[in-house]
């Protein structure tokens, strides 16, 4: 007689709430908790909508109410202590499922002393698309991890790199740098800004400032966001744990004046302080200036074509006039602005037979960039004269953070007695009159501006000639809830664990530049009253 084999039917419904294993985590560093409706054999019921609720122990914020969609639900739990967090399920909305489920995170200190940080890989992208569009630089589509040559001043890039923490968990503020040379261990570094020289921050329209990064050059799974940036620089502090890695990348320009075959190299630090090990060392080498041939003419020579160009700037003022064609980019001339009244007059012979286009680049005293203008001419035929040029303004901030109701300053050079229109999200908000040395400084209310970033730039106006001039670079303003927003070093709105972090790298740093960013009174120093402010502003 054979055997009766009975078959039990396929569980139906859920039975039971489990909170799945979510690993442990740092202080300050949120854990995301996954909670599953399942059936008796331990699988998902993708038909379950009920919610439940999470509780979870000691000073971890976050736990309550998961929205269950599906059979699943998640919710953000963190800690600012470090403590072993015990989490357990209530059946507040009387389903009648098993809510015997527990879990615990460890949230541990940060041991920053035993990390150890790499700069793995990097790869130079065009602006072309957005964080996962992007191509490999120029026609050749560059890959990862390799330097790219002739490359013409003047030419936007972006610049992406992998981090990878190993030994410990830690913290770190990525802050892009650049040197010449290509050694990425040694040498003196420049931190790269919107005005910083020879490479500067770009504005993108491809992506917003300090999106979150996805994983393009990276294959392990332990993979955080880092972000995509092009007006933040260091970006903001990061937790991570150990063997976990991160991608950043940053929108950038050449500048106009860079020489010709010149070789930089880039390198993360994390506000200031080298990273442990540079496996990777990117470059940039501009191309080699080769001058195009001067075509014979009927009489045996080139026929020579003068460029002249005049008008008003700022007294000091450089100026620099750039030759650009197809091939090549180079500066032909190089002034600086001596009349008191800002008057400057370019004049150079130019021998090349073709159409070219001229670029006028004017910064003032302190380096400031105004807007740069270009002028076309076809030198086989004509010469090329523009008189009575009305430079744009340049345009700073004395502090780009503000808080709402206290005033924005806004410093620049014109031309001495002109009026400088200062516009604020597309709006003229002021008018200010330029002093005899071109300085002009605008003080501007904050009460009537709302949270966040905002969009400022200037023009002048020479009202004896009726002349105005283009507006400058457009420059963004932080209008903060802080009552001292200098202490948001990580510029996210708040001053907490992040920032802590930041300020302890910056105290401990012996570079000046850096340590001069936690000089929150301004008195030339840093010291416990520095530490003092701080500590009144971070978040309990």
């Amino acid at each position: 007689m054979r055997p009766i084999i009975a078959i039990a039917d396929e569980p139906v419904n859920a039975v039971k709430f489990v909170i799945l294993n979510p690993g442990d985590s740092t202080v300050g560093m949120p854990v995301t908790i996954a909670i599953e409706a399942q059936k008796s054999n331990n699988q998902v019921d993708a038909a379950y909508q009920d919610d439940v609720t999470l509780i979870a122990s000691g000073s971890a914020t976050g736990a309550g109410l998961v929205d269950i969609v599906n059979g699943i639900g998640t919710i953000e739990i963190n800690d600012e202590v470090a403590e072993t967090v015990n989490l357990s399920l209530s059946d507040t909305e009387a389903t009648g499922l098993d809510v015997s489920s527990t879990r615990e995170v460890d949230f541990e200190l940060i041991q920053e002393g035993d990390a150890a940080w790499n700069q793995q890989k990097f790869w130079f992208r065009d602006d072309d698309g957005d964080e996962i569009a992007a191509t490999g630089f120029s026609a050749e589509d560059v890959s990862q991890n390799t330097n790219i040559i002739n490359v013409v001043p003047g030419t936007s890039f972006r610049l992406r790199f992998v981090i990878k923490l190993t030994q410990a968990n830690g913290n770190i503020s990525p802050q892009l740098e650049f040197k010449e040379g290509t050694d990425c261990s040694t040498g003196s570094w420049t931190i790269i800004t919107p005005t910083s020289s020879v490479f500067n921050l770009q504005l993108s329209p491809n992506f917003i400032d300090a999106n979150a990064t996805t994983q393009r050059l990276v294959g392990s799974p332990n993979f955080i966001a880092g972000q995509i940036l092009e007006s933040t620089n260091p970006a903001g502090s990061l937790s991570m744990l150990k063997n976990e890695s991160t991608e950043y990348e940053w929108s950038l320009k050449v500048s106009s004046d860079t020489p010709f075959a010149a070789t930089h190299s880039f390198r993360i630090t994390s506000s200031g302080a080298a990273l442990d090990n540079y496996g990777q060392c990117p470059s940039l080498t501009t191309k080699i200036y080769t001058p195009p041939p001067t075509p014979a003419s009927s009489s045996g020579g080139g026929s020579p074509t003068t460029v002249t160009f005049s008008g008003k700037a700022f007294p000091g003022a450089k100026i620099f006039v750039v030759d650009h064609d197809v091939n090549y980019d180079q500066i032909v001339s190089q002034d600086v602005v001596v009349a008191d009244d800002g008057g400057f007059y370019v004049s150079f012979i130019a021998i090349y037979q073709s159409l070219h286009s001229f670029g006028l680049i004017i910064k003032d005293k302190e380096g400031r960039t105004s807007q740069t203008k270009f002028f076309n001419i076809n030198t086989l035929s004509q010469g090329l004269t523009v008189k009575d040029i009305v430079v744009s303004p340049t345009i700073d901030f004395t502090s780009r953070l503000v808080t709402r109701g206290n005033s924005a300053t806004i410093i620049g050079y014109a031309s001495p007695g002109s009026i400088v229109a200062l516009e604020i999200d597309d709006i003229i908000k002021k008018e200010v009159a330029a002093a005899e040395d071109g300085s002009y400084r605008a003080e501007i209310e904050t009460g009537e501006l709302d949270f966040g970033n905002h969009r400022v730039r200037t023009k002048q106006i020479i009202q004896k000639e009726n002349k105005e001039s283009n507006f400058s670079p457009t420059n963004t303003l932080v209008v903060s809830r802080l009552v001292s927003p200098k202490t948001d070093l990580s510029g996210d709105g708040k001053v907490d664990i992040k920032d802590w972090s930041m300020f302890l790298f910056q105290w401990a740093s012996k570079d000046t530049a850096q340590k001069k960013m936690i000089d929150f009174n301004e008195d030339g120093k840093v010291d416990v009253s520095d530490f003092s402010i701080f500590i009144r502003n971070i978040r309990s």
